[in-house]
């Protein structure tokens, strides 16, 4: 379960959302989280955002249960050239689970700590279309590993216990090709194309130094207060050792499964929504919170019913892919003038028990 508290600070009492402020304006708010995998963490936001060109902002967190992260994320963009970065810096406490085995059972568990960065610099074709070069870097190393399971090899596919646990970095350079006809903060209608090939470098003898991403989102009305959001996503690792593999599992992939159960070189995975508007122009809880203190904003809000699924599995061993794994379930989007939304889902694979989600934004 995941619960997020952060504090909101405004000096009007009442907002009425206009056109976009361009003048450059400081960010910032802590926040408090708890999470069934992390434990109860504490965190703090800073930046920096001058619109439409301008979005910088830095994150640093702790919990309880041994996960830390420091991370930088940004865009800059000027004379049709926008400059994309996002780099992290985690320590985790990881589990390993079986993968031959539908319920999700643990094997083993470690300290990982990990290093990601990727950098674009996209060039705008026209309105819609972006390309330019693309670069990433990846790094993991396991400590501390903890025995937890049986001993027993059930097949092939689950290996050593300790494999993804072990030390590995890869590095890419390639070309990254990005259309898009809607917003990805908030899809209402159109279309999103996010296409990027790579060369990789694991510092190991792999014969296959071929690495890509591709991510198909989709989204359409059905009527004025109801629509359909699809996505695909493949991603494709053929230099990557296990510590550095793309993971299934959590909300950002499957949700219903715990985060990260299974890794691979290869992962495909889908999802459906289906949106209905409940409640709009809704502002009881935000008015309910400035009378207790004048500080929060009153915000006039649209509530929707959301309905999902997930399904998605990954190449273990090459040319297999594991059994299919899915993830089904309801949730609530809060969506504050004009693109923040706040979600908050329950998820359910058929092998384990329910999964809770609460976040900021539509995972595209």
């Amino acid at each position: 379960m995941q619960v997020i508290v952060s504090t909101i600070f405004a000096t009007e009492k009442n907002i009425e959302i206009s056109t976009p402020d361009s003048s450059t304006k400081f960010i910032a708010a802590p926040w408090i989280s708890a999470n069934s995998d992390e434990g109860i963490a504490v965190g703090f936001t800073a930046g920096i955002s001058r619109f439409p060109d301008l979005l910088i902002y830095s994150s640093i967190q702790t919990s309880t249960k041994g996960y830390s992260s420091l991370s930088l994320r940004g865009e800059m963009g000027k004379n049709r050239v926008r400059n994309v970065w996002n780099t992290n810096l985690s320590n985790v406490i990881r589990y390993s689970y079986y993968p031959s085995i539908d319920k999700p059972e643990t094997r083993a568990k470690a300290s990982v700590t990990r290093y990601q960065m990727r950098y674009s610099r996209l060039y705008m074709m026209d309105d819609r279309i972006e390309l330019g070069p693309d670069f990433t870097l990846d790094y993991s190393i396991g400590k501390d590993v903890e025995y937890t399971g049986d001993g027993l090899y059930l097949s092939a596919v689950d290996g050593p216990y300790d494999v993804r646990f072990g030390e590995s970095g890869l590095s890419t350079l390639g070309i990254r090709a990005r259309y898009a006809s809607m917003n990805p903060n908030r899809p209402l209608s159109g279309n999103l194309v996010d296409l990027s090939f790579r060369l990789g470098n694991s510092g190991d003898n792999f014969p296959d130094s071929r690495n890509g991403e591709l991510r198909i989102a989709f989204a359409k009305p059905i009527t004025m207060k109801s629509r359909i959001y699809l996505r695909l996503l493949g991603q494709y690792q053929g230099s990557a050792k296990p510590p550095v593999q793309k993971h299934l599992g959590g909300e950002t992939t499957l949700r219903g499964e715990p985060s990260q159960r299974d890794y691979g070189r290869t992962v495909i995975s889908s999802r459906v929504q289906y949106h209905k508007t409940l409640l709009d122009k809704w502002d009881l809880p935000l008015r309910l919170a400035n009378r207790i203190c004048s500080l929060f904003p009153v915000w006039k809000m649209e509530v929707e019913g959301v309905c999902f699924y997930d399904i998605g599995s990954v190449e273990r061993i090459s040319g297999k892919f594991l059994k299919t794994r899915q993830g089904y379930g309801v949730g609530l989007r809060f969506v504050i003038p004009p693109e923040l939304v706040l979600f908050f889902d329950i998820a359910k694979s058929p092998h384990s028990s329910p999964r809770f989600y609460l976040g900021v934004g539509e995972t595209l």
